[in-house]
């Protein structure tokens, strides 16, 4: 009778030793930390942010016959000679860079766009010693139909060159939208080397504007100011060679001597 006690307790010793040693890995694997982090979710981005992938080369920087970032004095001088526009270059007297102001340019020369009977005008610009960064145009409407109508076409070619745009509004332009005293429509193209806007607008006065605008971004920023004094007039930036614009008649062109 003892043999029997004796080998029941040493079975039940051996048991007890082997469901230990079975159960301490569960232990040591199966952790607090481990079972909060995958109870806890990441935390989601913020709502309303989305990711802009980085800037590319834009595919094309010609508008118009024109090369931002290539055409020079000669090229600019030429081109505007042969499609009859008389406006000369004027120095800045703030910035080192040259300026190109030509009003009543006829709509034949803006392509692709519909302009109609409107007066257009158009802005160029260059650093004193470097070719062309800047162009832009101003075209004004009396009625909304026909501005809707510009900004759409425009947007449409401007998409099919330079591909999806990096920013635009979700509700497209309507004619009651300009039943409001102030209203703006904007859709934007950023590339690495290139930076195109356009917008349509009505602010504080009757007309009705739609602003085409090609930039080499950078540049205005970077050119050294001439003589002494701030390179912003008041009103300038560094991305707007022709200051605010402001669509309330002809005293509201483009100032040409912004900076």
């Amino acid at each position: 009778m003892a043999e029997v006690e004796v080998v029941m307790g040493a079975r039940i010793s051996l048991w007890l030793v082997l469901a230990c040693s079975c159960a301490e890995p569960l232990q040591v694997t199966e952790t607090p930390t481990t079972a909060s982090a995958e109870a806890v979710p990441a935390m989601p981005p913020p709502m309303g942010v989305r990711a802009r992938p980085p800037r590319s080369a834009a595919p094309l920087r010609d508008v118009w016959g024109l090369s931002l970032g290539r055409s020079g004095h000669d090229e600019l001088s030429t081109w505007l000679t042969n499609r009859g526009l008389h406006c000369g270059a004027t120095p800045s007297p703030r910035r080192k860079t040259v300026h190109y102001r030509c009003g009543d340019v006829p709509g034949a020369l803006l392509l692709n766009r519909v302009v109609g009977k409107t007066v257009s005008t158009l802005i160029l610009a260059r650093p004193d010693d470097g070719p062309l960064h800047h162009v832009s145009t101003l075209r004004r409407y009396a009625e909304p139909q026909p501005a809707i109508a510009d900004y759409t076409s425009t947007r449409d070619t401007l998409r099919a060159r330079l591909g999806p745009p990096a920013d635009q509004d979700a509700t497209p332009p309507s004619v009651a939208a300009f039943d409001a005293k102030a209203t703006r429509f904007l859709v934007r193209w950023l590339f690495s080397d290139l930076e195109v806007e356009l917008s349509l607008y009505r602010l504080a006065g009757p007309d009705i504007v739609v602003r085409e605008r090609w930039d080499v971004p950078g540049v205005a920023s970077g050119v050294e100011a001439r003589g002494r004094g701030s390179v912003h007039g008041p009103g300038g930036g560094p991305h707007s060679p022709h200051g605010i614009v402001v669509p309330t008649g002809r005293d509201s062109l483009p100032d040409s001597s912004a900076h």
